[in-house]
């Protein structure tokens, strides 16, 4: 019975081991890597996050060609998965800017926005432009985070949450903001 009782246990043991690899490998997995490619308005843009790169965190690649054919690079780390990029000319601009929308991996969801503009001395060398973050202290912000880039305006929408929602419940609408340049805040709409 001893025998029978030690091999169970250390079947057991191994199995759980072999979970417990599985599952590690599974919180930090690889992407398998991502290459999308934008173009518009005779520009291109290519965002390439590395084959063995993890999903959640890491750094992407960013290369943005303009008609002219001069070619801006950008290595930029990130917290997040890639969930969309556009190419627009924003705020009344003649020329695209080129914005990535990245979706953190915690449980609220919250995004970023990494914009890249034309240069102001060089319209055909881009920047990376800095777009401020909704304030936490907005009534009911619990993350949630939905980007919309349309008729050269960004927007974000997001559910509102009332004091006692849970986490999946959010019980006071949808927000809606835009993003304002001149004075560089987002206003509600």
């Amino acid at each position: 019975m001893k025998k029978y009782t030690r091999y169970h246990l250390q079947l057991l043991l191994f199995l759980l081991s072999t979970i417990s690899v599985f599952l590690s490998s599974i919180a930090f997995a690889s992407c398998g890597g991502l290459d999308i490619t934008l173009r518009k308005y005779h520009y291109e843009a290519r965002t390439i996050i590395d084959e063995f790169e993890d999903c959640s965190i890491g750094s992407y690649h960013l290369i943005i060609k303009t008609p002219a054919g001069t070619v801006s690079h950008f290595t930029v780390q990130r917290d997040g998965w890639l969930q969309q990029m556009w190419v627009e000319p924003l705020d009344q601009s003649k020329q695209p800017a080129v914005i990535l929308w990245l979706q953190n991996a915690g449980s609220g969801s919250y995004g970023a926005l990494n914009v890249y503009v034309p240069s102001v001395k060089n319209v055909n060398v881009y920047t990376r432009t800095k777009i401020a973050p909704l304030p936490s202290t907005v009534k009911g912000y619990q993350g949630h985070d939905q980007y919309t880039v349309t008729d050269g305006s960004i927007y974000l929408s997001f559910p509102r949450y009332k004091p006692n929602d849970s986490s999946h419940c959010p019980s006071d609408g949808q927000a809606l903001f835009k993003y304002d340049f001149k004075n560089k805040k987002w206003i509600e709409q």
